[in-house]
């Protein structure tokens, strides 16, 4: 529920951010700066925006009142954001055109699957979607009551155990093991089991008693037929490829490939995986578990954490002239540096530059948390 008087929120975001790279924190969170970049001097993030849209449509799909098709969503979404970006950048819409078009073909593509997927699969009861939380973290900050916010994908309860349990939504361009490996180290879901968890009992809620999260993975591609080479055979592209058994089965009849296929064990090795992946080389339902003392030590560690932030903020908004050696990088050469859309004017700060100019010329005033009286700053 959420509070009546002024607070300060520490969201799930904003705690990760600030672990990663301080100085990025304080350029982008609702805390500090609260910036974002400029569509037409840094485009689109398209990792960020598609995602966005893809919850947008789960959860009008989930939601028990609304119960929208999801594909009807995204056609409604997708306009608008398009509209949004050809009116602030008319020139990067243009020259981007084709980059649009995939993107919202890829949506489509994936959406029109999921609901047959989720048809056959599902097998709870929703008890909340887009759950807004409010956790009282029992200190203030500048005489505001600090709480810990967020919002859950899903609530549910499993209709063939009734425990109930958290379901988050992710888009990926990968399903590998890779990928579910970094799950055992979510910080974000472990988190909204104890905030979830607080909250039932504060308002005496059913759901005292959470202890796994269902990570509903969508696969970044369509469902089409196999790509044909040069050669005249098939790809067998475990990694580029999006397609399944069948459509697989059907283009080697429809194209006579059968003196391909049945001399070519590669081939029939892809086929035995296609057969045996299914629909999981596109959807994934991955339930992780925490136990009690994984979530109570989260609990614990959002509070540090959150007297850290403030802790920075207090020291920067003091003395603003040390702003760069207070909230200081965290330079790497992994994909979350290098393509950081804060890392123009945060070489700025090193070189001596004129990174406030960048900042006021390039930059604008972030959506991103304005639900929230958080901007506490100054």
């Amino acid at each position: 529920m959420r509070p009546k008087e002024p607070f300060v929120a520490i969201r799930t975001s904003d705690r990760a951010t600030f672990k990663r790279c301080r100085r990025r924190w304080g350029f982008n969170s609702p805390l500090a700066m609260h910036l974002q970049p400029q569509v037409k001097y840094f485009g689109v993030v398209w990792p960020l925006q598609f995602g966005t849209l893809i919850h947008k449509c789960l959860e009008e799909y989930y939601d028990p009142v609304l119960k929208r098709d999801p594909l009807e969503v995204f056609r409604t979404e997708w306009n608008a954001f398009d509209r949004e970006v050809s009116r602030e950048a008319p020139d990067y819409r243009l020259e981007h055109a084709e980059e649009f078009k995939e993107h919202y073909e890829l949506g489509i593509g994936m959406l029109k699957h999921y609901k047959g997927f989720a048809e056959k699969h599902d097998n709870f009861e929703v008890i909340a979607v887009e759950h807004d939380f409010y956790i009282p973290l029992g200190f203030e900050y500048k005489d505001k009551p600090v709480y810990y916010c967020g919002r859950m994908d899903m609530i549910k309860r499993d209709l063939d155990t009734g425990s109930y349990g958290l379901v988050d939504h992710k888009t990926s361009g990968r399903m590998d093991e890779e990928f579910f490996l970094k799950l055992e180290m979510d910080e974000q879901c472990t988190s909204y089991l104890w905030a979830a968890q607080r909250e039932a009992e504060i308002y005496d809620l059913p759901y005292k008693k959470l202890n796994h999260i269902t990570y509903n993975v969508l696969r970044k591609a369509c469902i089409l037929p196999p790509s044909v080479l040069k050669s005249g055979g098939l790809s067998v592209d475990r990694a580029n490829e999006s397609t399944t058994a069948e459509l697989f089965e059907a283009e080697i009849q429809k194209r006579n490939l059968y003196w391909w296929f049945n001399d070519n064990p590669k081939a029939q090795a892809y086929l035995e995986w296609l057969q045996e992946v299914g629909e999981s080389n596109f959807f994934v339902r991955e339930n992780v578990r925490r136990n009690a003392h994984e979530i109570g030590a989260l609990g614990a560690r959002v509070e540090h954490e959150a007297k850290d932030m403030l802790n920075a903020l207090s020291a920067a908004n003091g003395k603003p002239w040390d702003m760069p050696y207070i909230l200081y990088p965290n330079p790497t050469g992994d994909w979350y540096c290098k393509a950081c859309p804060f890392r123009a004017p945060c070489l700025a700060m090193n070189d001596g530059s004129d990174w406030e100019g960048m900042l006021e010329d390039m930059y604008e005033p972030s959506t991103y948390g304005l639900d929230l009286e958080v901007h506490v700053g100054g």
